[in-house]
C-alpha cells in the first residue's frame, strides 16, 4: 500500500503527513511525500537559469523534505518525490499519485470562516476531483 502525501514544508503538510503516519504504520504501508514545485514561488530566491534555479529549487525542497521525513516518520518507509509544475499543483498532485498507484492521498487545508468556510482551498477541491484514489483532507 502507498500513501501520498502533499508535501511542501508547511505546518500543514507536516500535520498531513503526521495524520497518515499511523494508517501507514496499521496498513504496513510506505509514505510518498510528494512536493509539487511553484516556479514562480520556489524559483524566485534562486539565480542563474531556469534550470539552474529549479535544480537549486529542488535540492532545496529535497533537503527540507528529508529533515522532515528523518525527524519525524520514524518506523515508516518514506520516499520523496519532487515535480516541477506544470499545471495547476491539484491536478499535478492527482496524476503524480495516480502514476505512483497510491491508495490514499493526504493533504491539508487551511480552517476558514465565513463564507470562505464553505469551500475548501483550490488545491484541495482540484485534489478531490482528480484522484483516482480516496483524499484525506486535514485541516489546520
Amino acid at each position: 500500500m502507498k500513501i501520498a502525501v502533499a508535501y511542501d514544508n508547511t505546518e500543514g503538510a507536516r500535520k498531513a503527513a503526521q495524520a497518515a503516519v499511523p494508517i501507514a504504520r496499521a496498513s504496513n504501508a510506505s509514505l510518498v511525500l510528494i512536493h509539487v514545485l511553484n516556479p514562480r514561488a520556489d524559483l524566485a530566491e534562486f539565480e542563474g537559469s531556469h534550470e539552474e534555479a529549479l535544480n537549486a529549487a529542488m535540492r532545496k525542497a529535497e533537503g527540507n523534505a528529508r529533515d522532515f521525513a528523518t525527524g519525524l516518520l520514524d518506523g515508516v518507509e518514506v520516499r520523496i518525490e519532487l515535480q516541477e509544475r506544470g499545471e495547476d499543483p491539484g491536478e499535478a498532485l492527482a496524476r503524480y499519485a495516480r502514476e505512483l498507484g497510491a491508495d490514499l492521498i493526504a493533504t491539508a487545508t487551511r480552517r476558514a470562516g465565513g463564507l470562505s468556510g464553505f469551500f475548501l482551498g483550490s488545491v484541495t477541491q482540484q485534489l478531490i476531483q482528480k484522484a483516482a484514489c480516496p483524499v484525506m483532507v486535514v485541516r489546520v
